[in-house]
């Protein structure tokens, strides 16, 4: 075990940090067929006429929150977005795990999250990405990790 007491754990992987991402939270539209990108609030694309899909992550990019600027997405899915970010002071490369805002405003789950992350971080393994941080704004709930290279 890397930490002797509880205290030693708790400094390790501490409870999120409370920030505020600047903006406000905007969802771009993305055309499914052409992917042009087209202004909120449009049903069909401008280009094509293809009904546009929701992306509600894409406002974080080129934003920094929590000492991290977000470069590139590197994926989205129901379970939130995971963006290629750099440490504004260290320029450390990691992966941030962004979650939904029903997942982010339910308590028990993000509870349950930083539990298994102090688990985590008693690990040992080069099969466990490391946390290096967790954060929360208003309406999203941030999980900062190491990020894996390709093999």
């Amino acid at each position: 075990n890397r930490f002797q007491t509880a205290r030693e754990l708790g400094e390790a992987v501490k409870p999120w940090t409370r920030i505020e991402f600047p903006g406000q939270v905007k969802t771009a539209q993305s055309c499914a067929s052409c992917g042009r990108g087209n202004a909120g609030g449009a049903t069909f694309c401008e280009d094509c006429a293809e009904p546009l899909i929701p992306r509600p992550f894409d406002f974080l990019l080129g934003q920094s929150a929590a000492g991290y600027r977000f470069e590139e997405k590197l994926g989205e899915g129901m379970r939130g977005a995971v963006f290629r970010s750099i440490h504004l002071d260290s320029g450390e490369m990691a992966a941030i795990r962004v979650l939904p805002a029903k997942m982010s405003r339910d308590r028990e789950f993000t509870t349950a999250l930083v539990a298994s992350a102090q688990t985590l971080a008693r690990v040992e393994s080069g099969f466990v990405l490391r946390i290096y941080k967790m954060f929360r704004g208003k309406e999203l709930f941030c999980i900062a990790q190491r990020l894996a290279s390709k093999p």
